[in-house]
């Protein structure tokens, strides 16, 4: 077991060698990155865990179908980190949760059903720009194809902040 430093410096590592390449995410699942990483999520240490999340984001980002299995552990603690996370971490959280809906059907299934919603509506209300487009983006992953979950987003209060990301009206 490494230090809080060890573990933040390694799960940093492992998603720069994801960042845009899908070749290198594909080795890094087949080397069983995936456990550790949901490992350093559920850990109680603030930036072992928005690491490991800035980790699964960019791992996220180039993996689909079968591979992204191994990645659906990630989702409750995501989902967890979106809910109550530094204003920061849930950015990264929104981000990591896009990319998991887009990777496949069950693991877009697994972000509803693990109640991200809300939490989504939530950074795309008071979240940075980059957190309200990662939020944007999520909630647009999970709504494709599926009247069920068009009709949660909305009933979760997403339609004025969607309009006003887009600059179409601004929040009261």
């Amino acid at each position: 077991m490494g230090s809080k430093e060890g573990k933040e410096a390694a799960a940093t590592a492992l998603g720069n060698l994801a960042d845009g390449s899908e070749k290198r995410t594909s080795a890094l699942l087949k080397a069983g990155v995936g456990p550790p990483l949901i490992r350093a999520l559920r850990s109680g240490v603030a930036e072992v865990k928005a690491a490991a999340a800035e980790a699964l984001r960019s791992i996220s980002a180039e993996c689909s179908g079968k591979a992204s299995a191994v990645l659906e552990g990630a989702v409750e603690p995501l989902v967890k980190m979106a809910a109550e996370g530094t204003p920061e971490t849930r950015e990264v959280a929104a981000g990591a949760l896009r990319n998991l809906a887009a990777a496949s059907d069950e693991l877009v299934n697994s972000v509803f059903e693990a109640g991200a919603v809300p939490h989504l509506v939530k950074i795309l209300e008071s979240g940075s720009l980059e957190g309200r487009e990662a939020a944007a983006a999520a909630l647009g992953n999970l709504v494709d194809e599926s009247k069920e979950r068009a009709a949660a987003v909305v009933a979760a209060g997403a339609l004025e902040p969607l309009v006003a990301l887009l600059g179409g009206a601004s929040m009261a």
